[in-house]
């Protein structure tokens, strides 16, 4: 997919009015299955998008995922690791992320499901060089799912 518009938010101080990079953004993706295994992949990426238009050198980033998950009866299993990267400062010290997804789930009777999904998260702002500049996450979610 594709995506483009203009940015109209500005960033005003006290000197002048910055305009910020027009949306110009793609994402391409697949997913193959076969037996009750899919496997997929994406990337992305954002080029300059939003950034304000006196920063050299700034990358508004890209990112990549892959996934797999499997089904079985009433049951199915999914895991997915996705990285990205930025440099809105434009100052060469990318801000990462790291996420890591695995989940169950298992219906138990018609409209009556029940799921965990468990998350770790790594993120870091301009290369990680203090740990103030640095955020992780350890997520459980469990939760029961009830449609009529």
């Amino acid at each position: 997919s594709y995506g483009f518009g203009s940015d109209e938010a500005n960033n005003a101080n006290a000197a002048a009015e910055i305009d910020n990079e027009d949306i110009s953004a793609y994402m391409l993706g697949a997913m193959v299955g076969f037996a009750g295994f899919n496997v997929a992949a994406a990337y992305g990426n954002n080029d300059d998008s939003g950034c304000a238009s006196n920063v050299n050198n700034c990358a508004a980033g890209d990112f990549w995922n892959v996934g797999a998950g499997y089904s079985f009866g009433p049951a199915s299993v999914s895991v997915m690791y996705q990285e990205g990267t930025d440099d809105v400062n434009g100052n060469g010290r990318d801000s990462e992320s790291e996420i890591f997804h695995a989940g169950v789930s298992y219906t138990v009777a018609e409209g009556l499901s029940t799921y965990a999904n468990y998350y770790n998260m790594d993120f870091s702002a301009d290369g990680g060089l203090t740990a103030a500049n640095k955020n992780e996450a350890d997520i459980l979610i469990l939760g029961s799912r009830i449609t009529f």
